[in-house]
């Protein structure tokens, strides 16, 4: 591995920032580095250093640039700038610190500069586990610092083209030119591209950001997505609402509403703010003397309502639209609405009754006793409201959604998950949609009502309100409090006694972008860190590694993480051997860590799955073990994975998949399969079995008898595939 070495060429700019024994001291040079002794390698401890940059001899004024390209320590290092400042002295003018490392901080930071000519570095530390920067795979063994300075001529503004270890996505070491012309990132093997951030996370069938994000791989495990304008989320799936909304209700819009489940609430894309003072007028009149209209009434309502717009133009309406006819009975009744401003009201009503009253509309004869009119405001989705704070539910708990409109008596709701239908009779829990009465404001009320939230329940619900041909939708999004899925790798391992292991921590699941907490205990109980034989350290941009050194026993190793309310845990299982019974392990062999004679090791599955795989090692002759087959039946693919969630899905009461569709999609996976491991299938008949479940459950016998076609197909492929079934059930 590689590591960054400024060769100083010329003695009258460039000095050495260290020496073999200590570290610290004055620097005068143009630029120089400035290192801990044997870096990147461990240093004596305790350590305190002091380096004082001093510009005050340069001939033209300068200002003071420090690149913490490869900076990893995170703690005991800060940087002050003075007016003036000597070292055995209590003379020092105006100090003001600029910069006091964190684990916040450490990666982030690029340079830290003063217009002052002079800055000093302190550096102190009491021991080195713990207070260094960690990052799978390349960051695990690397201490102290690599910086570097330059005294920069002028008083403009200074360019930060520089890296850190942050910027190179803790897949790569940055560089610089001697001139500190420029700086780069290179990247550890099986990562490139700018800033190394493409790895295997971001290859097209593992990359998890949608809407056109750019995948950024963050250390080895994970990846982050970077959002295009307007959306938002962990992986770009939600789209911001307008940033310039300071009233939610004034931003909503609005479209012509599509009947099509499919096509649901596209105003967002399409649509038009909707106007606040606004009504919507439906009045009825009856003609006189229709008996020559004929079977059809299409020319008679064109050319009475040219009349009727001609009219109600004539009184100078504020705003006037959507003036239509709707309908006219063979007794001469009209029934006709438009849309003008809410004030106007009195006067419409007005305006209509003299009308009624001359019985005369252009040369249309009305009879002047038969009048109605009723006014009712346009519609106006207001807000969407969830009973939970912070938008967030437990597992097994209740939760409701209130969704307050506006509208005439017309109006109807529906509600979606994810673009999915919300369909309380398909599932297998109470969830319901009611509806409630207006109330005092004239707003009208729909609730969804879950019970039993479930991990799925998790995403943005939407509430669409349709009346008089146009829709409006608005979205909240509901988390879902779940335990976090944390990882532990070795999962089990054996090792002589003596031996060194580092067991590695983290989670996939995290509820966003700040890093978690992490601890470890041993067998349940808690112990403490001894430095240079059992410590562990926080892996950026999460996770954490447990370091055993001179291994004497064994024992089951748990790593928990905590985010608030959330939380998680995972174990690794460690056997010591003495070293006369070392020969008798099953040796490692692929993901599998050597295991004694007995037990069961554990592995993560393959790419694409997820779960756990294990393997059992057995004593078949005297000192000597041998592996059995694997056992992958808790392996998921990420194929089967999406079956079952849709399927899950719909048994919750969310529309996007049915029953026969699932056992399809099952059948023909199956059928697409030519090579599966040992186990494989298990969850796949799990799975058939659940679907049969709820077709007894809900007892839709067209769907069972549609079905199962397709479950004789699954079920053949199943029989046909011996090891993908090995456990009995």
């Amino acid at each position: 591995m590689m590591y960054l070495v400024l060769w100083c060429v010329l003695a009258t700019w460039c000095s050495r920032a260290f020496a073999a024994e200590n570290c610290g001291g004055h620097l005068t040079a143009e630029r120089g580095v400035i290192q801990t002794p044997d870096f990147p390698r461990p240093f004596r401890v305790p350590i305190a250093c002091r380096w004082v940059i001093d510009s005050s001899l340069q001939p033209r004024p300068s200002s003071i640039v420090v690149y913490l390209t490869q900076l990893f320590v995170t703690t005991g290092i800060s940087f002050t700038e003075y007016a003036y400042y000597e070292a055995d002295s209590t003379f020092q003018l105006e100090p003001k610190v600029l910069m006091t490392v964190n684990d916040e901080n450490a990666a982030l930071v690029s340079t830290v500069s003063t217009s002052r000519n002079f800055l000093v570095i302190e550096f102190a530390m009491d021991r080195l586990e713990g207070n260094h920067l960690r990052a799978l795979d390349g960051l695990l063994d690397v201490y102290g610092l690599n910086i570097t300075y330059n005294m920069h001529v002028g008083s403009g503004k200074i360019p930060d083209y520089s890296c850190t270890a942050a910027k190179c996505s803790l897949l790569g070491h940055c560089y610089a030119a001697i001139d500190f012309s420029s700086f780069w990132c290179s990247c550890f093997p099986g990562f490139s591209g700018p800033n190394c951030r493409e790895g295997p996370l971001c290859l097209p069938d593992t990359n998890i950001c949608q809407n056109n994000a750019s995948c950024r791989q963050l250390g080895a495990n994970d990846a982050v997505c970077e959002c295009l304008p307007g959306y938002t989320g962990l992986q770009c799936h939600r789209r911001l609402p307008p940033s310039d909304c300071k009233d939610e209700a004034k931003c909503t819009k609005q479209c012509r509403y599509d009947v099509s489940k499919e096509n649901y609430c596209s105003c967002e894309r399409y649509g038009a703010t909707v106007a606040q003072d606004m009504s919507h007028f439906e009045c009825t009149i009856r003609l006189v003397n229709i008996s020559n209209i004929g079977d059809s009434t299409r020319p008679l309502e064109i050319k009475l309502q040219k009349q009727l717009v001609k009219y109600l133009k004539g009184a100078n309406l504020h705003k006037l639209e959507d003036a239509k006819v709707l309908n006219i009975t063979s007794g001469g009744e009209v029934r006709f609405h438009f849309v003008s401003s809410k004030d106007s009201g009195s006067r419409v009503r007005e305006m209509l009754m003299q009308m009624v009253e001359k019985a005369r509309l252009g040369n249309f004869t009305l009879n002047p006793t038969q009048f109605s009119f009723n006014q009712e405001p346009t519609l106006l989705l207001q807000d969407v409201t969830l009973n939970r704070k912070d938008s967030k539910v437990r597992v097994g708990e209740s939760f409701r959604f209130t969704c307050h409109a506006q509208g005439s008596s017309r109006i109807q709701f529906r509600w979606f998950k994810d673009g999915a239908p919300v369909n309380g009779s398909i599932a297998i829990r109470n969830i319901s949609v009611t509806t409630g009465p207006e109330d005092t404001s004239e707003r009208r009320k729909s609730f969804l009502l879950v019970s039993n939230a479930h991990p799925l329940d998790e995403g943005d619900y939407t509430c669409q309100v349709f009346d008089w041909g146009v829709q409006q939708c608005k979205s909240v999004r509901l988390s879902v409090i779940q335990p976090l899925q944390v990882k532990v790798s070795p999962m089990s391992s054996t090792v002589q006694k003596g031996s060194n292991l580092t067991m590695r921590c983290f989670t996939s699941n995290k509820p966003g972008r700040r890093k978690l907490g992490y601890n470890w205990t041993k067998n349940k109980a808690l112990f403490p860190m001894v430095p240079g034989l059992i410590f562990w350290e926080d892996l950026y941009p999460d996770g954490s590694i447990l370091k055993l050194r001179n291994i004497q026993k064994g024992g089951v190793y748990t790593c928990q993480a905590a985010d608030g309310v959330w939380s998680g845990e995972a174990s690794g299982r460690l056997d010591v051997l003495d070293r006369l019974l070392v020969g008798s392990r099953c040796p490692a062999e692929g993901p599998w860590p050597p295991a004694s004679p007995g037990l069961q090791a554990q592995a993560q599955c393959p790419r694409g799955y997820t779960g756990i795989a294990t393997r059992l090692c057995l004593l078949i002759e005297p000192g000597k073990g041998r592996w059995q087959v694997p056992d992958f039946s808790k392996c998921v693919s990420h194929h089967t994975t999406t079956i079952t969630n849709n399927f899950i899905r719909l048994t919750l009461g969310y529309e996007g998949t049915t029953a026969r569709a699932t056992v399809f999609e099952i059948a023909s996976w199956l059928g697409g399969r030519t090579k599966v491991h040992p186990g494989e299938a298990e969850p796949l008949v799990s799975l058939l079995a659940n679907v049969l479940d709820y077709l007894n459950t809900t007892k839709d016998m067209p769907e069972l008898v549609n079905t199962t076609p397709n479950f004789i197909t699954a079920v053949s492929s199943l029989l046909l595939r011996n090891a993908s079934i090995i456990n009995q059930q």
